[in-house]
């Protein structure tokens, strides 16, 4: 799933400009999910891992929605 998400973030900056929402929303949904999912975890590593990406979301993913003419917040 972390290759995908480097995938994911590579394409978003890569140009032309393209709208890639449609592509990843189930994905980045997804994702997501699995840091919600794992954010009281009882291992510290993902607890911490999970927290950091939920806290993080709209600075990790701006490229997959501002930049490129899709909403900003997150699915």
């Amino acid at each position: 799933m972390l290759t995908e998400l480097m995938d994911v973030i590579y394409k978003a900056r890569e140009g032309p400009p393209t709208d890639l929402l449609p592509i990843y929303r189930e994905f980045l949904a997804e994702f997501k999910e699995c840091c919600m999912k794992y954010r009281d975890s009882n291992h510290k590593k993902t607890r911490e891992l999970a927290r950091e990406f939920l806290n993080d979301w709209d600075t990790i993913f701006p490229d997959c929605y501002r930049f490129r003419g899709a909403p900003r917040n997150p699915p």
